[in-house]
């Protein structure tokens, strides 16, 4: 993540349990079968996304904003609706990013 630190693995998976599986992490939730994108935060500003096909920019949008709030808030920057540039683009950085390995992955040929 620029300026700020911090590292986001995206893995696309064809279900979000196969995705946590992927990635050595067990969850306790119940069903994930109509979840396409899910934020994994291991501490500080260290992210999993885990995404599937099925993923839309808007939940990948949601999931990015989940990431921005704790990174910002990790380093102590408090954004106001007078003060919210660092984080608007802090979230089109992180999506563009997200997004592009999300497309990557899903158009394999």
């Amino acid at each position: 993540i620029p300026i700020y630190g911090g590292d986001i693995l995206v893995v696309v998976n064809p279900t979000i349990e196969e995705g946590y599986k992927e990635i050595n992490v067990v969850t306790d939730r119940d069903s994930l079968d109509r979840v396409h994108a899910m934020c994994i935060v291991f501490g500080g500003r260290q992210f999993a996304m885990i995404l599937t096909p099925k993923t839309t920019v808007g939940e990948i949008a949601h999931e990015c904003f989940h990431c921005v709030n704790r990174t910002l808030l990790d380093i102590g920057y408090e954004t106001y609706p007078d003060n919210d540039e660092a984080s608007a683009y802090l979230l089109n950085w992180m999506v563009d990013e997200v997004y592009n390995v999300w497309n990557k992955e899903v158009n394999k040929v």
